[in-house]
């Protein structure tokens, strides 16, 4: 079994990772993301998919208790993640933000994207 053996949707075949990028769980109607380094757009092919698969939940979780910046990167990703669901009833909820990371996501807009928790 490799690192990305657990991960849902057969995302694994899609994009190769490691286990220390990005953790992925469903729970019931949630898709869980846990970033546990920012984001690079080496994950864009990953956040498509995500985005195919998740569709059908009516949320997507992302946990940023292991980051303490932002980057253009991460943010963009963010962005094809939000883009590609098309349908409005999928909601992304960015989770455990420091009040420096809420105060950047503020600073740029983006809290009018994502749902702040």
């Amino acid at each position: 079994m490799n690192a990305c053996d657990h991960y849902t949707y057969g995302i694994k075949d899609a994009v190769m990772f490691s286990s220390e990028d990005i953790e992925i769980n469903e729970v019931g109607s949630t898709t869980h993301l846990k970033l546990n380094k920012l984001l690079s757009f080496e994950h864009a092919d990953l956040m498509r998919q995500l985005a195919l698969n998740a569709a059908k939940q009516s949320c997507v979780q992302v946990d940023f208790s292991r980051i303490a910046m932002l980057d253009s990167a991460t943010l963009g990703l963010l962005l094809i993640l939000k883009n590609s669901l098309n349908n409005g009833s999928c909601n992304i909820r960015l989770v455990n933000l420091s009040p420096d990371l809420k105060r950047m996501i503020k600073i740029a807009a983006f809290d009018s994207f994502f749902e702040l928790g």
